[in-house]
């Protein structure tokens, strides 16, 4: 299927894919590019997602995913961008992001394994 038949949570999914692949050969800038145009798309889903739980588990990417963007940005040294997230979820208070070297940033993404 293409990506222009996907809603915007398939679509940041399979971003999240190419992130994977990209963060994993070290490819940094490729890598945030990607992350920048999934979080577009997490944030297009969260504000169409009707289910509270969905939004919830949603709201956890986005910020899994902004952390991990940051630390590529401070790594490759580029400006700050403008994804904000409106609600910062209480459950993921406290939790580290993921990176290269440590994690998989794509592990449990809404229960799709890469």
């Amino acid at each position: 299927m293409s990506s222009a038949n996907l809603g915007p949570l398939e679509r940041a999914i399979e971003l999240v894919q190419i992130v994977i692949d990209e963060d994993k050969k070290q490819n940094y800038p490729e890598a945030y590019k990607q992350y920048q145009n999934a979080l577009d798309d997490f944030m297009l889903a969260l504000k169409y997602e009707k289910n509270e739980q969905s939004k919830s588990l949603i709201r956890g990417k986005i910020a899994e995913y902004q952390g991990r963007s940051e630390q590529l940005k401070d790594h490759i040294g580029l400006p700050s961008h403008e994804h904000q997230v409106e609600q910062q979820p209480e459950e993921s208070a406290g939790k580290s992001t993921p990176s290269a070297t440590t994690g998989n940033p794509g592990a449990n993404l809404l229960d799709v394994n890469p």
